[in-house]
């Protein structure tokens, strides 16, 4: 009987908690996406790859928030990269390995 008022409880309050850690998550990972737009989200960021071809590094942040990627956020794709250990350059062959 003590175990189910404790488990209730227990319930209760992550319910009541939930939303909270919801939006801190969204928070931490919108203000992530802004950063990496204030570059990516010009037209003429681009590198060349080994194979001479130009890759474009543009990202379209409205397309980006309204699709799949905007709910992972540019880390669920490029996780461990910040703005301090961001690659410069970056050695890639050609298209199919980026």
């Amino acid at each position: 009987m003590y175990t189910k008022k404790i488990l209730s409880l227990f319930l209760f309050i992550a319910f009541i908690m939930f939303p909270v850690f919801v939006t801190a998550a969204d928070a931490d990972s919108s203000a992530n996406i802004r950063l990496c737009l204030a570059c990516h989200s010009d037209k003429t960021l681009n590198m060349k790859l080994m194979n001479k071809e130009v890759f474009s590094l543009y990202i379209n942040g409205n397309e980006f928030m309204r699709s799949v990627h905007g709910k992972t956020g540019c880390s669920g794709c490029h996780p461990g990269i910040t703005m301090e250990n961001h690659p410069v350059s970056k050695k890639i062959k050609n298209r199919k390995d980026c």
